[in-house]
């Protein structure tokens, strides 16, 4: 991002990141092209994360309730602070923030 060097960090998935010797950003590279995130996003919808996410939505909702709860204990979300989450997911998350008076977006590929 910052435009410094980056240099090898770490490999996870057959997928290889570095680190920017500037800013400390941890990125994946090369970056994937679009038909490879599509399928990857397709095989998640139908038998990955969302599918569990579903079978197990009042559970997932707590632990937005608790991620909350901590977060609040550093930020008063009733005066409205704006989060953003990359990688928000299905934005249960944000939705619950949105309920305690955060000012929420997300962005997810």
């Amino acid at each position: 991002m910052c435009g410094r060097p980056s240099a090898a960090a770490f490999r996870k998935g057959g997928w290889a990141y570095r680190r920017c010797a500037g800013c400390g950003l941890v990125f994946q590279h090369p970056l994937p092209d679009a038909e490879t995130i599509r399928v990857h996003y397709q095989q998640k919808y139908v038998s990955g994360n969302y599918q569990l996410l579903a079978q197990f939505a009042a559970q997932y909702r707590r632990i937005y309730e608790d991620y909350a709860d901590r977060l609040a204990e550093l930020v008063d979300l009733r005066a409205g602070p704006r989060v953003l989450d990359v990688g928000c997911f299905t934005g249960d998350f944000l939705q619950v923030l949105r309920q305690r008076g955060a000012d929420v977006y997300g962005v997810e590929l």
